[in-house]
């Protein structure tokens, strides 16, 4: 077994946390991993006075490692909660403890006395599924709290019966959604195109998505990859195939989208090619913004919008000035008005006033791009001059939209201003729809704002 395996359990860490820094948050004993460990002392002792030379750099060695842990559980002991760094740091510790240790500390549990919590509800069930994973037939301890997480402690069981699961899927049998997670997950580790065979007979063509996250990893075997790629053809053929190998190359994608733009290249890609390439450009840009816009100067349509898009956004939140200068060099009106919205809301979020002087630098037509994307943030910041410019705005659905921005700013502040606002709206079912959450904003006890707010429905 590995013992750096991670539990599929959310706030383990915290758990885990929590569980040792009970006696310093709680003023109670917590139970000790290191109290549980052979005295380091006796160890150092035996590494030292060795006659063999070679075994006592292994000792030492070994001794390295324990010394660390060592402090690593004292560090859980000690730390701050609220400097989660050191607390993540001393984590990572805990959780490469070798089956021996936690085996040990898992015995070490014997002689304690139960003391529920969040914390060590987690760390219980943290060790009780060590010992299950190492093959011991062992009971969740009582009065931790851990048996009140019975969907982990199931799926913690089920695992255990990987096997006799695999058979059953494989013959068809119908599968827990927790089940199929499990057998998939742990096939395409160890066989990416056995998961795909085995998923693609068992699954409607139509379902791929309820599945396809716990593959996520099934392209990047290049020795798989043609095998896995017709029996996904063969399996979508009418289909989404492009969907489905969007997901299952999605972890790929993240890792190395220049590898997977290459592959696309290849002609029997082509089938999946414009599809897959917006998801490269999106990859690109969220990693390296400035060098993705460059490049896809070369792409065309969906894929150059995408990496624009996404490029947009991303420079305004870590680079606004060379934004700026990117934006300002593009000629196409389409891409300018891509780059513009997705720059101004982010911009506007991140440096108001910054937001404020480069949107006035724009011709009027961009300005007003501007404002609109960051209209619902300008309303929280300053309504007056975001009133003042909306009502300049011709009749349409992008006004709409704005209105509705103000139809949750005044419902609870002014209903008549709200209602005065949603008579504004020319079409009768997005009126509804701004009655509907103006209403939903009041409450249903303020009989008064509610009337007001009804009227503006009266033609």
């Amino acid at each position: 077994m590995n013992p750096r395996f991670s539990l599929p359990l959310t706030g383990v860490a915290c758990g885990l946390a929590g569980w040792f820094l009970h006696g310093f948050t709680t003023g109670h004993s917590a139970p000790a991993l290191a109290d549980t460990l052979p005295p380091l002392a006796a160890d150092l002792s035996r590494g030292l006075s060795t006659s063999n030379p070679a075994a006592a750099r292994t000792d030492r060695s070994g001794l390295v490692a324990r010394i660390e842990q060592s402090r690593g559980i004292e560090a859980m002991r000690t730390t701050d909660p609220s400097d989660m760094l050191a607390m993540l740091e001393a984590i990572g510790v805990m959780t490469r403890m070798t089956d021996a240790e936690a085996r040990q500390a898992w015995l070490g549990l014997q002689g304690q006395t139960p003391v529920p919590g969040f914390g060590n509800s987690l760390g219980v069930l943290y060790l009780w599924a060590r010992m299950t994973r190492m093959g011991e037939s062992v009971e969740v301890p009582r009065g931790w709290g851990a048996e009140q997480y019975q969907q982990a402690i199931e799926t913690e069981k089920v695992r255990a019966d990987l096997a006799a699961l695999r058979q059953r899927m494989e013959a068809g049998d119908g599968l827990a959604e927790a089940e199929r997670r499990i057998v998939l997950t742990a096939t395409v580790g160890e066989d990416p195109l056995k998961a795909v065979e085995m998923w693609s007979r068992t699954t409607l063509p139509g379902d791929f998505m309820n599945d396809a996250k716990w593959l996520a990893g099934a392209l990047e075997r290049s020795d798989q990859r043609n095998e896995i790629m017709a029996r996904l053809r063969e399996w979508q053929s009418g289909g989404n195939l492009a969907g489905a190998v969007s997901m299952l190359a999605n972890r790929w994608i993240a890792k190395d989208p220049a590898a997977v733009e290459q592959w696309l290249q290849e002609p029997a890609q082509a089938d999946i090619r414009d599809a897959l390439m917006v998801e490269v450009a999106n990859a690109r840009a969220l990693t390296e913004p400035v060098q993705a816009w460059e490049w896809s100067k070369r792409l065309e349509g969906k894929e150059r919008l995408q990496a624009l898009r996404t490029g947009a956004m991303q420079l305004a939140a870590r680079e606004p000035e060379r934004g700026i200068e990117l934006i300002g060099g593009l000629e196409d009106p389409v891409e300018r008005e891509t780059a513009v919205k997705n720059f101004a809301n982010i911009l506007a979020a991140q440096d108001f006033e910054g937001w404020q002087e480069w949107r006035n630098s724009l011709p009027a037509a961009e300005r007003d791009m501007a404002n609109e994307s960051a209209f619902p943030l300008w309303v929280n910041i300053d309504v007056g001059e975001a009133v003042d410019w909306l009502r300049t705005r011709p009749q349409g659905a992008g006004r709409d939209e704005m209105v509705g921005v103000l139809v949750n700013y005044y419902a609870g502040r002014d209903p008549e201003v709200c209602s005065e606002w949603i008579r504004t709206i020319a079409d009768v079912d997005r009126r509804k729809e701004a009655v509907g959450v103006a209403l939903s904003n009041v409450g249903p006890h303020d009989l008064e704002k509610i009337r007001t707010i009804l009227a503006a429905t009266d033609e």
